[in-house]
This record gives structure tokens, sequence and C-alpha cells, in this order.
């Protein structure tokens, strides 16, 4: 469902989490689409210092995908 990329954001200099979710891969599912939108709405209205950072989202139209970008964690 989702896609995620380690990217640079030239803006800020830091590395970031761009989140890519294909349109047609959620638009037949009411519960998917439900889901993405349940995970970006809680991202951007969380404030707390040890909960991931939000920074954005878009849709490509011309792509058709949705994106976000967030704090990128890393493991290890």
């Amino acid at each position: 469902m989702k896609t995620v990329y380690r990217a640079f954001d030239e803006f800020l200099g830091i590395e970031v989490a761009w989140n890519q979710v294909k349109l047609g891969d959620v638009s037949h599912s009411p519960d998917q689409l439900q889901r993405l939108y349940s995970e970006v709405h809680l991202l951007k209205n969380l404030d707390h210092k040890s909960m991931m950072i939000f920074y954005g989202s878009w849709i490509d139209i011309n792509g058709k995908t949705f994106n976000f970008i967030t704090e990128l964690f890393t493991s290890g």
C-alpha cells in the first residue's frame, strides 16, 4: 500500500521519509482510504517530542499518488 523513500530536504538540510501511496491502490477500498486519512490526520495533529514529525502532504494528480513527508527513522 505505502512505499517509503529516504529523501533529502534541501530547504531544511535534513534527511526525511517520503511516504507515497498510489491512489489506485486505495481508491477501491474504503477501509484502506480511511486508514490512510487517519494516519495523516493523526501525524498532522500530534505535537510531542517523542512523536514523529510531520512536514507536509500533497496529491500528485499526474502521477496519481498521495505523498507525505515525515521525520526519518532508521533502524540500528
